[in-house]
């Protein structure tokens, strides 16, 4: 599933590893971490963009012709003296549009879920609704939940109810016990996610997707 648009990519990408379905291209280093995981973040990528389509009830043309992920490794702290890990930074010259994702093996990353709500709703409806914060987070953590890559909404609910009444919280960074391996469970590791998911879903459970 080698992407045909060679022609595209930035020079110091050639090397690249590039896999493709539908409309979604990632791309990661050659004996990255982030080349490991590029069939999960491809079907991750791939079913969002669906439940995205459908929540949304965005028009069947919507899509553009290629929505390019370029994944890279996290780099360490500056002031460490150890070696950059995998391909280091993300290329300079990037296509305009695209989404950079940095992806780390304890799974504590941003799932691609979240920049890629933004990229919708933002081609869509326009930049000024992509900073919607609270609900285009909220989306894109029912968004999660669906294909499998964020917090169950029962875990955000029992979270935000905890937050809200005052009760201890419940922790927000780390996976839950039923959340497959190298999962994160946040989009950011913080209870503003956690409420704008538990938000959105009570929207949904109690109005539907209008």
């Amino acid at each position: 599933m080698r992407s045909d648009a060679e022609g595209k990519r930035p020079a110091d990408m050639e090397s690249w590893t590039t896999l493709s379905r539908d409309v979604v291209l990632v791309h990661a280093a050659p004996g990255s971490y982030a080349e490991r995981v590029l069939f999960r973040e491809l079907d991750e990528g791939v079913r969002a963009l669906d439940e995205l389509t459908e929540l949304l009830a965005l028009p069947s043309d919507w899509r553009p012709a290629t929505i390019d992920v370029y994944l890279v490794d996290v780099l360490p702290s500056p002031v460490s003296s150890s070696a950059v890990e995998g391909p280091g930074p993300p290329p300079r010259h990037l296509p305009p549009g695209c989404i950079v994702r940095h992806v780390r093996p304890d799974g504590f990353s941003e799932p691609l879920v979240w920049p890629l709500t933004r990229y919708v709703v933002g081609r869509c409806y326009g930049e000024q609704a992509a900073n919607a914060g609270i609900v285009v987070d909220g989306i894109a953590g029912v968004v999660a939940d669906r294909v499998g890559s964020g917090r169950p909404l029962s875990d955000a609910d029992r979270i935000a109810y905890d937050l809200l009444t005052g009760e201890p919280a419940s922790p927000v960074e780390g996976p839950s016990p039923e959340a497959p391996a190298g999962v994160s469970q946040l989009g950011g590791g913080d209870e503003h996610h956690v409420l704008a998911t538990s938000f959105v879903a009570f929207l949904l459970r109690s109005h539907g997707p209008e």
